[in-house]
């Protein structure tokens, strides 16, 4: 018996079946491609974030080194409270600048004024932020110098936050112009004490 071989023409096309496989196949392959670039583009964001929050207060804390080294007062810090002041001298003019660690937006900020020694509350600078989304129980510990020939010390602890992502930082600066006669020492523990050099009424409210 004769056998018919069938001719395959080169414009003979797909059957229904087949395209139906392809197009399955393609679908899954694209869903794949675009999860790992949502998840790359994901990824790449937060990491991004998370080092501009870290790179932010690396600088702030750098900043506040070449302050705090040279301080010659440092204020207290007991009870917890959200802010510390020091004295420092500024192109030949004492200025006391003060710390805080105060609720925002974009969550708690770093940040930072100032105020020439023995001006009156109205000539306080205004808060200029250092560092956003840190936040801390206890962020400035003040360490007094236990003989003459040590120095105050001012620890400030910070914890950057950026979703669920923490980067714990506790840093501590030695004020080198000061000592155990310093007047903050002497009036250790003492709170609201009006003796001390940057006292100012207007920076305890």
């Amino acid at each position: 018996m004769p056998r018919h071989h069938r001719r395959l023409c080169a414009d003979e096309g797909l059957t229904l079946v087949e395209l139906v496989v392809a197009m399955a196949i393609t679908s899954i392959v694209g869903a794949i491609v675009t999860t790992s670039m949502v998840m790359l583009y994901r990824t790449v964001n937060a990491t991004s974030a998370r080092a501009a929050v870290q790179a932010q207060l690396s600088r702030a804390l750098m900043r506040l080194d070449k302050e705090i080294r040279y301080a010659s007062y440092v204020g207290e810090t007991s009870s917890g409270r959200q802010y510390v002041e020091y004295e420092m001298v500024n192109n030949m003019v004492t200025q006391c600048v003060q710390l805080r660690l105060a609720a925002s937006s974009g969550g708690s900020q770093l940040q930072r004024r100032t105020w020439t020694q023995g001006a009156a509350a109205a000539d306080l600078t205004a808060w200029l932020p250092l560092a956003t989304g840190v936040s801390s129980s206890a962020p400035f510990t003040r360490i007094d110098p236990v003989n003459a020939l040590t120095h105050q010390q001012l620890t400030i602890d910070l914890t950057a936050v950026d979703g669920v992502t923490q980067k714990h930082t506790n840093i501590t600066y030695t004020a080198l112009n000061t000592n155990a006669n310093s007047v903050s020492v002497a009036t250790a523990g003492s709170g609201l004490a009006s003796a001390e050099p940057c006292y100012n009424s207007g920076t305890r409210t």
